[in-house]
């Protein structure tokens, strides 16, 4: 009878163990952080199996902060704890060692770039705008151009007087003596 006791404990920790592998291989942590002035909120959610790993915080500032048996961490960390410099990095992790996820406060150097290339991009545009709008008024003008040379060649070629066309001089004739 003993020895079937100590049978069915040990399948049922093989059981428990090969479910916990297959949830640690199945299984992500994931974190999000927001900040203000005042405060910044750092979120850890790990999705797995049963049972739930230790969740824990660190960061700078001998930052250090644990819960267990739950699938979410969301701690508040005041403007005193918080290191305010390009980005603070802070680490979630799920267990010892076996699974964690990183997280960063702050402008990082990625938003510098960022509103760096959106510069680029509209000093980008604006160039082209202003080179299109040249061709066109470019295109526009030489249209113009166009349009009045038709016109005065075809004022040359009409059959009666012409006031603004030079090429055509209204002059009296010279076989009508005018009285004097």
């Amino acid at each position: 009878m003993a020895w079937r006791s100590i049978t069915l404990v040990g399948l049922l920790y093989l059981a428990q163990f090969t479910s916990y592998l297959s949830a640690k291989s199945s299984s992500y942590l994931s974190c999000t952080s927001s900040y203000s002035e005042d405060f910044a909120i750092l979120d850890c959610y790990y999705r797995g199996g049963l049972p739930f790993p230790t969740l824990t915080w660190s960061g700078p500032n001998n930052l250090y902060r644990e819960t267990s048996n739950t699938p979410r961490f969301t701690i508040n960390i005041s403007k005193h704890e918080f290191v305010d410099e390009w980005n603070t990095i802070y680490k979630c992790t799920a267990g010892h060692r076996y699974s964690y996820s990183y997280c960063y406060i702050g402008r990082g150097i990625g938003s510098y770039i960022g509103i760096a290339f959106g510069a680029l991009a509209l000093l980008f545009v604006l160039c082209v705008l202003s080179l299109c709008i040249w061709v066109q008024c470019d295109k526009l003008c030489e249209k113009f151009a166009r349009s009045r040379r038709k016109r005065e060649t075809a004022s040359a070629t009409t059959t009666g007087p012409s006031y603004d066309n030079p090429t055509f001089i209204n002059e009296p004739s010279r076989d009508v003596m005018t009285p004097e």
